[in-house]
Order: C-alpha cells, then sequence, then structure tokens
C-alpha cells in the first residue's frame, strides 16, 4: 500500500517506509491523485499543463521520463495507463488525506475535516516555474481545500455556547481567523471569546493585528460595531497604570501599534 499525505508538505510512504519525490514529480502524483479520482486523466492535458513551453515531442519525453520516475519509486501498478492515452491511480493501492478529506466533506463530518485539514495542501511547495496553468490549479487547489476546512472549523465553533472556560471553541475560533484572516466574523467571534474569558490582552493583540492587516492589505479600516467591541479594551489597555505610593501614577510602557506592512 503506498500511503499519501499532501494536506501539509509531501509525505509518502510505500510498506511503510518513506519514498523521497522530485518536486514536480510530486505535483504530477498529486494531480493524478485529485484530478484522476474517478476519472481517467488524458496524457496531452498533463503535458499542456507541466511542460507548456515544449513541442509535442519533447513533452511527451519528459512526460514519460516523470511518469518512470513515480513508478520506479512508488512501483509499477500504482499508476495505471489506459488506453495509451490516458492515465489514472490505482485506488486499491492509495490511501490519501485528500480524498479522506473530500469524503468527511461529502459526509459532513466537520470535525474529521478539522483533523485532517493539518495545513495547507502542498504547503511545503512553493510553486512550479514556467507552468502558469497548473500553478493556477495548485492556488485554486489549495483555496477550495481551504474554503472546505474553514465551513467545517466555523460549524464546530459556533454551536459550542458562550462558555467562557470553553477553550476548545477558543482553539477553533483561532483557527477559523487563521484560515479566513479577513473576515470580520471570525475576529469578531475570537475577540467576544476572549473577551468573555477575561483574556483583554489577547483580544486587544487579535483585533489590532487584523486591523493592521486590513489596513495594509486592503486599505480598509475595521467597521464601526467591531471598533465599538474593542473601544473599552483598548482604552483599558492604553490607561496609566497606579503602581507605587499614593499619588505617584506609572505611566504604561508606550503600546505598539500596527506593524508596518511592505513596501509598495
Amino acid at each position: 500500500m503506498i500511503a499519501v499525505r499532501v494536506l501539509d508538505g509531501v509525505e509518502v510512504r510505500r510498506e511503510g517506509a518513506p519514498v523521497s519525490l522530485q518536486p514536480k514529480r510530486a505535483v504530477l502524483f498529486v494531480y493524478l491523485l485529485l484530478e484522476g479520482r474517478g476519472r481517467a486523466v488524458r496524457r496531452d492535458e498533463l503535458v499542456a499543463l507541466f511542460w507548456p513551453d515544449a513541442d509535442a515531442d519533447r513533452g511527451r519525453n519528459a512526460l514519460r521520463q516523470a511518469l518512470f520516475g513515480l513508478r520506479t519509486a512508488l512501483g509499477a501498478p500504482a499508476i495505471v495507463a489506459r488506453g495509451g492515452a490516458e492515465l489514472a491511480v490505482d485506488a486499491g493501492l492509495v490511501t490519501c488525506d485528500a480524498w479522506a478529506l473530500l469524503d468527511a466533506v461529502e459526509g459532513g463530518a466537520h470535525a474529521a475535516v478539522e483533523r485532517l485539514y493539518r495545513r495547507e495542501l502542498l504547503a511545503t511547495i512553493a510553486g512550479v516555474p514556467d507552468a502558469p496553468e497548473l500553478e493556477r490549479w495548485l492556488e485554486d487547489t489549495r483555496a477550495r481545500f481551504r474554503r472546505f476546512a474553514t465551513v467545517s472549523i466555523r460549524m464546530l465553533a459556533e454551536p459550542a455556547g458562550d462558555d467562557p472556560a470553553n477553550a476548545e471553541r477558543r482553539r477553533l475560533l483561532e483557527r477559523w481567523h487563521e484560515l479566513a484572516p479577513y473576515d470580520e466574523s471570525a475576529i469578531t467571534a475570537l475577540v467576544t471569546a476572549q473577551l468573555a474569558a477575561g483574556d483583554r490582552t489577547g483580544a486587544v493583540d487579535a483585533y489590532r493585528r487584523f486591523a493592521a492587516r486590513l489596513r495594509v492589505d486592503l486599505e480598509l479600516e475595521p467597521s464601526a460595531a467591531l471598533q465599538s467591541l474593542v473601544r473599552a479594551p483598548l482604552a483599558a489597555a492604553a490607561a496609566p497604570v497606579r503602581d507605587g505610593p499614593p499619588g505617584v501614577i506609572a505611566r504604561p510602557a508606550p503600546v505598539p501599534g500596527p506593524a508596518p506592512g511592505p513596501a509598495r
């Protein structure tokens, strides 16, 4: 059996032993896993995506070499040729965490989705040089899996009630905000839970990071409702602190403002 984990970096094991794949071949294998689930993938589709600048002969030769490398690493039966023009992964020989997540999404198993989505799809692969359509596929597929995880995590967090001691709910809210960093409903739910738990510092810090991100990346300000929610905690954080003999007020250290954004 071949066990594949792609919701983080790429980890491939064959009969329990780790398998090392060159990055572009790893992406090719993942493409076959995700796009070839339930259907065969045409060879000319792969050539056009992975080697767009190659002529037909060079592109087919590059694909043959990549398939030879994958079959050598994974075992020849793992990738099946169908009629000479199409390829598929033998689902009877492979398990994949991305497949399991898709099954969990279809079955409404939100806890399984949250558990399986450890990090972004192929997080350790920065990109695919000289293959813009493949790069677009990778980004779109990452966004699709991120949406699945975001919806499930929100569904798990929302019905958990307002119990300030519910640390699991706060963990889920933090993950929701991490996956949807510009979603004001996520940061509002997180800040509300932190304030209810008495974590004023955490709430203020989370709000400030969110506000800075909005200003730098989108040139927007938080809504009036969110600003109203944190107005009192912000004022308390900036208030002078009495510490020492009567009549002596120790001023707090300056509160750092938002981190500077990238140069425009």
